[in-house]
C-alpha cells in the first residue's frame, strides 16, 4: 500500500532555481501556483530595493529570496545583512575566507 503525500507538502520541497526572464520585474512576480528562489548579489539588491522595494518584500513573503556577497570581495569584509533582512531575504551569505 503507497502512502501519497498531499499536494501542499510536495509543492515545498522542490524551489526551482534559475535565471529570470526579462527584467527584475518580472522576476518579482507573484505566481500562486509556483514556489520560487531569486538569488540577487548585494549591488542587485541595493538596485531592486531602491525601485522595487514593495515588490521585493511581497516577493519574500511567499518565495525564497537568497542575497549573495559580491565576487570583488577578497579580504574577509562582508556586507551589511540588514538591508536583504528588512526585504524578507530568507539565506543571506557571507565571506568566510582565512587570509
Amino acid at each position: 500500500m503507497s502512502q501519497r503525500s498531499p499536494p501542499e507538502y510536495k509543492s515545498i520541497i522542490t524551489i526551482r532555481a534559475g535565471k529570470p526572464k526579462g527584467d527584475i520585474s518580472e522576476a518579482l512576480k507573484d505566481d500562486p501556483d509556483k514556489v520560487r528562489r531569486l538569488s540577487l548579489s548585494e549591488q542587485q539588491l541595493e538596485k531592486v530595493a531602491a525601485t522595487h522595494a514593495a515588490d521585493l518584500i511581497r516577493f519574500s513573503h511567499r518565495n525564497l529570496l537568497r542575497i549573495y556577497p559580491k565576487g570583488t570581495r577578497f579580504n574577509s569584509s562582508n556586507y551589511n545583512p540588514f538591508v536583504g533582512w528588512i526585504h524578507g531575504a530568507q539565506m543571506v551569505a557571507f565571506n568566510m575566507q582565512v587570509i
